[in-house]
């Protein structure tokens, strides 16, 4: 396995005025090369990531979701390609448009940052002559355009093993609900704070005497704080 590319960014504008390029959308770009090359996504992005804020938020959610949802970004850009499949592209080119069409169809970013950014992302890669690919089909990508099967984003033992069970694997594609589970803290003062939060409490974190947990779905909550 080889290291993470260099990449040609820029921290301000360009001659041209082009916009510059977020940092943790290039770290994002650089872990999604490492990781076709054969690099794990954890350990890349421990090491290209910004050391905290913001940008280390972006590129840690841009990455796991391109390789969550890269099957589905795939389906909907193929048709906007003049020929061939998106795995088929140079390696910077199919980077940018999936960060791009994962922005466009599965985040909040603006769509004209989002085009904006991911033509500065292939650039940066070294991919400048792609810019043109890359803007047209972005524009092209209409909102609606993400796919509905949720078999696209599994490997193919698991949608042989789950294609009969279409509301697990419609499950797989959610997002994880959030839990917290506290150990080692008094009770009563945990017991108040999901409730001056409006969060409900799991009714069975009295069960664990050195911790409480509550969330809207909490069965294993008490397990996990018991440790």
């Amino acid at each position: 396995m080889t290291g993470p590319r260099r990449f040609q960014g820029r921290s301000g504008p360009s001659a041209r005025g082009q916009i510059s390029l977020n940092p943790g959308r290039m770290a994002a770009g650089r872990a999604l090369l490492a990781i076709d090359e054969g690099a794990h996504a954890e350990q890349i992005l421990a090491e290209v990531a910004p050391p905290g804020g913001a940008d280390r938020g972006l590129a840690w959610h841009l990455v796991l979701g391109v390789l969550r949802r890269r099957g589905s970004l795939d389906a909907a850009l193929r048709p906007l390609l003049n020929r061939g499949t998106v795995a088929e592209l140079d390696a910077e080119v199919r980077v940018a448009l999936r960060v791009g069409a994962f922005e466009l169809l599965l985040s909040r970013t603006p769509r004209h940052a989002a085009v904006s950014q991911a033509v500065e992302l292939v650039r940066s890669m070294g991919g400048a002559r792609a810019s043109g690919l890359i803007n047209a089909v972005l524009r092209r990508l209409p909102e609606d355009g993400l796919p509905d099967d949720p078999t696209l984003d599994l490997p193919p033992w698991l949608v042989g093993r789950w294609r009969d069970h279409g509301d697990w694997l419609r499950c797989l594609q959610q997002a994880a609900p959030l839990s917290g589970a506290w150990r080692d803290a008094p009770l009563a003062q945990l017991e108040a704070q999901p409730a001056a939060a409006g969060v409900p409490r799991c009714p069975a974190a009295s069960a664990c005497p050195t911790a409480a947990a509550w969330s809207p779905i909490c069965p294993a909550l008490p397990r996990a704080a018991g440790g």
